[in-house]
């Protein structure tokens, strides 16, 4: 099942730093320091993932590493000739097969991706995309990763201008890559090769109600999603999370904000967001409470 990283529990013992990661966001940044008799690591995290129980990795501005073992030992597992500072995104489906999209140390305007199938000790890197001024201009900009199988998998990179970004896709494992057409810049999720989701990276303050979308081809047409609000709301003060997609309920949490009051609505789906019906709504609360 695949989590949203909505939250990173980080101590001097870093057997902790996986807990309550996700997959497609991004870590707050938070400086660690390695436990007496671990392996050293330490940094600033950029991003984490648990992948599977005890196995996960922890993207630093110092290197990329993997542990097997909840935390109590790591290995640095950065693909080589890339610098740790320069990967602007990492997903693994499993234990074994990876990707991490960086910017080419050679040519920040040059996007690469980096690909494994045996846990990191032997990776490929090609070039993804570009070059383009855009890349250049926004190497501090994430990229979101997906894949739903060794050959289906797509990239949104996000750029300096307002929900901006690029979307590729592949499916031949990332050996090519197709650009798409994407309405909006933010994370992604496919459930399988052709029903996928795509949320804004910058809802708050924005007016507009298209926030979230969703696809049926694989990426090469999005329909606008919105849900009812709760009474006092308008669907344009909505903020939605990507939907998390785990057996037996299909959830998406929308919050929605009118100045004065807030709410947050629960909403249900049982045919892959074709319709939503609102099964939960919290009490509004004024502002600041």
């Amino acid at each position: 099942m695949k989590t949203t990283l909505g939250r990173i529990a980080l101590s001097l013992a870093v057997a902790s730093a996986l807990a309550g990661c996700g997959t497609h966001g991004t870590a707050p940044r938070t400086r660690i320091t390695a436990a007496r008799g671990q392996a050293s690591m330490s940094g600033v995290v950029q991003a984490a993932q648990l992948v599977q129980r005890s196995t996960g990795w922890v993207l630093t501005d110092h290197a990329l590493s993997m542990t097997g073992d909840g935390g109590r030992t790591w290995t640095a597992i950065t693909p080589s000739g890339v610098p740790a500072g320069a990967i602007r995104g990492v997903y693994f489906m499993d234990t074994q097969h990876g990707w991490a999209v960086s910017s080419s140390a050679s040519n920040p305007a040059q996007l690469e991706i980096s690909a494994t199938a045996d846990g990191g000790a032997s990776w490929s890197t090609s070039d993804l995309g570009g070059p383009a001024a855009d890349f250049a201009d926004s190497t501090s900009a994430p990229a979101y990763i997906d894949f739903v199988d060794a050959q289906h998998g797509w990239v949104m990179l996000l750029v300096a201008a307002s929900d901006g970004g690029y979307l590729f896709q592949t499916s031949d494992g990332g050996k090519t890559w197709q650009q798409l057409p994407r309405p909006i810049g933010g994370p992604i999720e496919f459930l399988s090769p052709t029903t996928g989701w795509l949320t804004s990276a910058d809802q708050q303050g924005t007016t507009f109600a298209e926030k979230i979308y969703v696809t049926s081809d694989g990426g090469q047409q999005w329909t606008a999603e919105t849900a009812t609000p709760p009474a006092g709301f308008t669907r344009d003060q909505a903020t939605y999370t990507i939907p998390a997609f785990s057996s037996p309920a299909d959830v998406v949490m929308a919050a929605f904000d009118n100045g004065t009051s807030s709410a947050a609505g629960f909403y249900q789906t049982n045919d892959n967001g074709a319709s939503w019906q609102l099964k939960a709504t919290p009490a509004p609360e004024p502002d600041g409470s």
